[in-house]
């Protein structure tokens, strides 16, 4: 091989220009700037999140193995870890059904869910009755006035709802679900009747015994026959919806409910390979009843877990998440006060569903099937005095078993307790509803959709705000004129009207006053003679308070929503903290309003800063 000669000659050197940009080199160029542009793309687009863990869906990794069958404590439970780039926030874990169903596909896909709606517009029609507005009842325990229409969820009135404790939780929870229906009614097609009506948000109520037709929304009513005659009779012109839960709970055991179906899924295993127990933890004091004859039963047996929780212990003893639940084969279900949320919990599990003979029901439990070749959890009594033997039973009948989980799975978690079954069932709620109440009064001033105002009836309100303020402007103006004409000592005219002979026969100008504020006569601002003994006539109803009682005015509160639902509950924010959603000034307010307050908070901010 020849050497290379040191020497640079005319034909080896190349001027540097040439070679510096020479086309190869541009072309590398140009490859390494394409693929850093595809990289902090990619980067921008995923989900970044530094304190979120990895999620892996496909092949969940057990950390702690159980060694016996003995009972397990919370620490020694498995745990799963995921390694995947889509969290389960992001994934919705919706089993292929989109919540964006037209009204055809959600009877085709989930045709046995509405009887809870056909049983509660039954009983009005057999009445031949129209709920009136007298008739639907704010729950002075917590309730909540709502108002659909053209699409649009409003809020008309509360009472202990969303400030108060214990109540906020539910009503937050409660507005997303239903705004939530409402949008994935747009999605898939269809408009909404106008309606309105109330949401009791306590665990049971009683309503008043006046009348037979008063009525709400609730979460459960009594179904039992002589369990409680009363409340079970008035329990029939309910209408019960999905309960709270099934959007979130603000516990951080629990969470948001898709979040919780998800995490139940990853310890789906063959029954012989979950923990050989039937589990349960709870309070006894919610429903002694049950409850103490469920700890009198399970005391030191072996094929229960069954323990007491005290929530006030700093040491969280017993405590158990909700998707480790499904690590054992058997799962409890107890009511509480009234009926209990836990079931829709318990149904995401691939395990044996135990539940006692009930007292309560709720929008879904018409589908729970005792026996028989769709049988989808284990009866027992109320005093759980067959459990141990069913528990035997199925251990002894492995096929009966795992026909029943596959029966549960299928039902629940897998097709009626799905975000779009729920948004179903609200939607058709609030139109057969709407078939059998009256027509509520509407405030048509709202816009359908905040746009950016290139919209026709966008352009048409805005052009009613305009000439309305210019009213007022030229009416203040005019106002401040006479003002100071008066002050001159000229003579002060009405607006709009020419100055008259005293209607109120009082005596001539000299004894009469001009009001020194400017009047609101509900038209305009303007200023106006005010004869004395008209002065002092409202001086008098000023000190003595004997003021017109005015029918207050409806106020409707626009509820919207700026992010998603799953950038509120998810953003940059830890994942398991997923109670911070529900945060008063997310959504629930009219967005004219946040709009101006997020202004005067700008001013302040600036004039702090100063």
């Amino acid at each position: 091989m020849d050497k290379v000669p040191n020497v640079l000659t005319a034909e080896t050197m190349e001027p540097t220009g040439a070679k510096l940009f020479s086309w190869k080199r541009l072309s590398y160029f140009l490859s390494v700037l394409v693929v850093a542009q595809c990289f902090l793309l990619y980067n921008s687009i995923a989900r970044s999140d530094s304190s979120a863990e990895k999620w892996d869906t496909s092949a969940p990794v057990q950390t702690t193995q159980a060694e016996s069958n003995t009972a397990l404590s919370p620490a020694t439970l498995p745990h799963f870890e995921w390694k995947d780039e889509k969290s389960p926030a992001e994934q919705h874990f919706d089993d292929g059904y989109r919540d964006a169903l037209s009204v055809e596909q959600c009877d085709i896909a989930f045709p046995d869910l509405y009887y809870e709606i056909d049983r509660a517009t039954k009983y009005f029609r057999d009445l031949k009755h129209k709920i009136t507005p007298e008739d639907t009842w704010d729950n002075p325990m917590g309730s909540i006035r709502f108002l659909i229409h053209r699409n649009e969820l409003r809020i008309i009135n509360s009472t202990k709802a969303y400030m108060q404790m214990g109540g906020a939780e539910r009503a937050h929870a409660l507005t997303n679900m239903l705004h939530r229906a409402v949008e994935s009614a747009t999605a898939g097609g269809e408009m909404l009747p106008t309606v309105e009506f109330t949401v009791s948000l306590p665990d049971f109520l009683d309503l008043p015994t006046d009348s037979d037709t008063t009525t709400t929304w609730a979460w459960t009513r009594v179904k039992k026959e002589n369990a409680d005659e009363n409340r079970r009779k008035f329990g029939e012109r309910l209408f019960l919806m999905p309960n709270f839960d099934m959007y979130s709970l603000g516990d951080r055991k629990v969470g948001a409910y898709h979040d919780a179906r998800f995490r139940a899924s990853q310890y789906d295993s063959p029954l012989e390979d979950k923990i050989p127990q039937a589990v349960w933890r709870g309070s006894r004091w919610v429903n002694p009843e049950i409850r103490d004859a469920l700890l009198n039963i399970t005391r030191n047996a072996t094929w229960a877990a069954v323990e007491q929780i005290d929530w006030m212990s700093l040491t969280h003893e017993h405590q158990l998440t909700v998707d480790q639940f499904c690590a054992y084969r058997y799962a409890i279900h107890t009511e509480g006060i009234s009926y209990s949320g836990r079931l829709s919990f318990l149904l995401n599990c691939d395990s044996l569903p135990i539940v006692h003979d009930l007292v309560w029901t709720t929008h879904y439990y018409h589908l729970l099937v005792p026996s028989g070749p769709k049988q989808n959890y284990i009866p027992a009594k109320r005093d759980w005095s067959d459990l141990e033997e069913k528990v035997q039973y199925y251990i002894d009948h492995p096929d009966e078993a795992d026909l029943i989980r596959k029966n549960s799975i299928n039902t629940f978690r897998g097709k009626y307790l799905t975000r779009a079954a729920t948004s179903c069932y609200f939607r058709k709620l609030i139109r057969e509803y709407a078939k059998i109440s009256f027509t509520p009064e509407v405030h048509d001033k709202w816009p359908v959709r905040e746009g950016d105002g290139s919209g026709a009836e966008e352009k048409a309100v805005a052009q009613k705000l305009k000439e309305e303020q210019d009213a007022k402007a030229k009416a203040n103006a005019d106002a401040m004129k006479a003002a100071l004409a008066a002050a001159a000592g000229n003579t002060v005219t009405m607006v709009g009207a020419p100055a008259g002979p005293n209607t109120d026969h009082e005596e001539s100008l000299p004894v009469m006053n001009i009001d020194p504020k400017i009047i609101n006569d509900g038209v305009n601002h303007r200023m106006r003679r005010v004869p004395r003994s008209e002065f002092v006539r409202r001086e008098e109803h000023k000190r003595d308070g004997i003021t017109s009682a005015a029918k207050p005015k409806r106020k409707e509160i626009l509820v919207r929503r700026g992010l998603s639902y799953e950038e509120l509950m998810y953003g940059p924010r830890d994942f398991e903290h997923v109670s911070e959603f529900y945060v008063e000034d997310v959504i629930f307010t009219d967005w004219q309003e946040r709009k101006k307050l997020k202004e005067e908070e700008k001013k302040k901010g600036g004039k702090a800063e100063d």
